[in-house]
């Protein structure tokens, strides 16, 4: 596998990477939600503790030959870049670009920037981004690792979805974009959204791969809605539709056409983001900084502590010299005396 991955990315995912609704206090009954508190500002940091260039390069070379496993998260940066990194780090590259050992300077990620880009492992990325930022105008640019039949690849292309209730009339419907390794529960939340349901109202979500495929219920919401729906295609266009259970009987009764009528549950939370949306909290960010800080006032306690030490036992060393030095003019007085 080569160290870096040199790669075309979809417009459809560079506009249409994020759909999640604005987060809220949204809080469904009977559901629990997992919301995101707030997002990781790792920028923020950059040139905090900024660690030299060997220190990142032992850091650096192992990451840059991650491999691909599917979910997993992957960035895009600008080739030219990502060669310069490696060419400032000592980092061995296939390419032969003759670029001065210098500063990379902030990350590159758009592509207008360049004619080729290349993907970083998202354990990589973090630490980029802590040490060199994102350079002015630039975004982070994430896509996921899915496991087609032929291979896990990095997804290019969302698919298309349609969005429904179960009993919508033909004409209302919402189309909108998703990953394959979406879960099933962002696509729950997102339904209970555009048409407006209820906190108390409970739902579940029923779907099939293609216009013509089978119905059928969706009940882990933490499961990906391709590997449910054995997606293995960028252009295959999935149905979604969402029941809710009725208000007067507390049953499911109301299933999609042609669709078999069952009672069983779903399992699990309601996601009110999508997954290209950092979940890194900041209580996680701040325990960075926290270790940094307990670090940092650590070794300045242990210097005051061992200065401290130094100074005791140089005050110790010169009283014991001084007495020493008293004894010893006693001991030559005493000599005189008896001489005479």
């Amino acid at each position: 596998m080569p160290r870096s991955r040199h790669t075309s990315v979809s417009d459809a995912v560079v506009t249409g990477l994020s759909q999640s609704p604005p987060r809220g206090n949204y809080v469904v009954s009977g559901h629990a939600v997992h919301r995101l508190t707030s997002a990781a500002k790792m920028a923020s940091n950059v040139g905090s503790a900024t660690p030299d260039p060997l220190a990142q390069r032992s850091v650096m070379e192992s990451l840059l030959e991650r491999r691909l496993v599917e979910g997993e998260f992957w960035y895009v940066v600008v080739a030219e870049w990502l060669e310069q990194l490696k060419k400032y780090l000592g980092v061995p590259s296939s390419r032969k670009l003759y670029h001065q050992r210098v500063h990379p300077g902030p990350i590159i990620a758009r592509r207008d920037y360049a004619h080729t880009v290349e993907l970083v492992h998202e354990d990589a990325w973090k630490h980029l981004v802590q040490w060199y930022g994102l350079a002015e105008g630039h975004r982070s640019m994430k896509l996921v690792v899915y496991n087609y039949s032929r291979a896990p690849e990095i997804e290019h292309n969302l698919n298309n979805c349609k969005l429904m209730m179960t009993k919508s009339q033909a004409e209302d419907f919402h189309n909108l974009k998703f990953s394959k390794m979406e879960k099933v529960g962002h696509i729950e939340w997102k339904l209970r959204q555009l048409y407006n349901i209820g906190i108390k109202t409970k739902s579940r979500v029923w779907a099939k791969p293609e216009q013509d495929g089978a119905w059928r219920p969706l009940l882990v919401r933490d499961k990906p809605i391709g590997k449910v729906l054995e997606i293995d295609s960028d252009f295959t266009r999935p149905f979604f539709a969402l029941e809710t259970v009725d208000p007067a009987t507390g049953t499911w009764k109301s299933p999609p056409d042609n669709a078999k009528e069952t009672q069983d549950e779903p399992i699990g939370v309601l996601y009110n983001h999508d997954i290209f949306e950092d979940v890194t909290t900041m209580w996680e960010t701040d325990i960075h900084e926290q270790i940094d800080h307990i670090g940092r006032d650590f070794l300045e306690r242990l210097h005051m502590q061992f200065g401290g030490f130094v100074l005791k036992a140089r005050e110790f060393v010169e009283e014991r010299d001084s007495v020493l030095r008293e004894r010893d003019r006693k001991v030559r007085g005493a000599r005189g005396v008896l001489k005479d």
